[in-house]
């Protein structure tokens, strides 16, 4: 996948240049405040562009998540993240027995079909904090259920790639995506950035639920 790591580390030294308007007023003393960011559609697949999104933000933290920008503090090997193909039939079974992917909403009659798709992709959990785990948490978190579903080869490897929730969104179950995100990187003490938090704040308050939701397959 060598072009998906030079897209990520294009992505690592865009993302990493200074904020000073996002990142004004974060800092320690200052118990809230309210940071609007004009989201640029370089940075947000899927997201409207040049959107002003107020964000209520601790001191260092939303949400139980701690706001850094992310870090490569070692090198990223995807053999550091395997994870046995058996855990597809698993993703089935917790979907209902569904071969589906809830991020288009698109079911499949064989699980030839689908990429086995990481919520948080296993690039973006290196460089948001396990970049500095064992190899036992690695693993753990590669086939770890929660942050586990389905996806078509193409929207996997070619639409969401290693993308965090400030760069692409699903067209469906944006609640069940973004919620999901939040999960993964509280039991996994991950960091957010502000981008990625100001996307994930605008899904979810306007989210009266949070679960997969499932359409009929029969209107498809």
């Amino acid at each position: 996948m060598g072009v998906v790591r030079r897209r990520h580390h294009w992505r690592r030294e865009t993302r990493n240049r200074p904020r000073p308007a996002l990142l004004a007023g974060i800092g320690a003393g200052q118990p809230s405040v309210i940071v609007c960011q004009a989201v640029r559609a370089i940075l947000l697949r899927g997201v409207a562009a040049a959107m002003c999104l107020p964000l209520v933000l601790s001191a260092e933290t939303w949400r139980g998540l701690l706001i850094a920008e992310e870090d490569r503090c070692s090198e990223y090997k995807s053999s550091d993240y395997r994870y046995p193909p058996s855990v597809e039939a698993e993703i089935v079974r917790q979907q209902g027995g569904r071969i589906y992917s809830p991020y288009d909403g698109r079911y499949f009659s064989s699980i030839f079909e689908t990429h086995i798709e990481h919520v948080v992709a296993r690039s973006e959990a290196h460089d948001s904090g396990l970049c500095s785990a064992s190899p036992e948490a690695r693993m753990e978190f590669a086939k770890d259920l929660l942050n586990l579903t389905l996806a078509s080869p193409y929207l996997n490897q070619r639409v969401k790639q290693h993308y965090d929730a400030g760069e692409w969104l699903p067209e469906s179950n944006r609640c069940w995506y973004a919620d999901t995100i939040v999960r993964v990187k509280r039991k996994y003490s991950l960091t957010v950035d502000v981008v990625e938090a100001g996307a994930l704040q605008r899904v979810l308050r306007a989210c009266p639920v949070v679960a997969m939701q499932f359409p009929d397959p029969a209107q498809q």
